[in-house]
């Protein structure tokens, strides 16, 4: 069993084709038009950490959102009866995500005329 989360789909990252360096060190240029054709120029620069974020985006894409051997153990287990659940170490756990979420923001009021 899993469940699809929409909006959240890996969008490839466009790779550098050209070799020259700009005045930034680490920044080349991709692409750019010839200014007297009269066609606007048009010019993309990707950073060395923009390179580095596309391949960690790639490789995060690539590990599964569900661990579904754990899914698998865990409903095997509870099939069994062995999985215990301590209702006290739940609401602990509640609690102290309420108290590190903090107080809920008040609703402005709306002017009703």
């Amino acid at each position: 069993m899993s469940n699809k989360i929409n909006g959240l789909e890996p969008r490839p990252a466009a790779p550098v084709t050209a070799s020259t360096k700009t005045g930034r060190e680490g920044v080349r240029d991709s692409a750019t038009a010839d200014p007297s054709s009269g066609q606007s120029a048009a010019k993309v620069s990707i950073t060395d950490a923009a390179r580095r974020l596309a391949t960690l985006e790639a490789a995060v894409a690539a590990v599964p959102v569900v661990d579904q051997a754990r899914v698998d153990a865990i409903n095997g287990d509870l099939d069994q009866g062995r999985y215990a659940i301590d209702p006290q170490q739940i609401a602990d756990k509640l609690l102290r995500f309420e108290r590190e979420m903090g107080p809920v923001p008040a609703k402005p009021e709306s002017s009703q005329e």
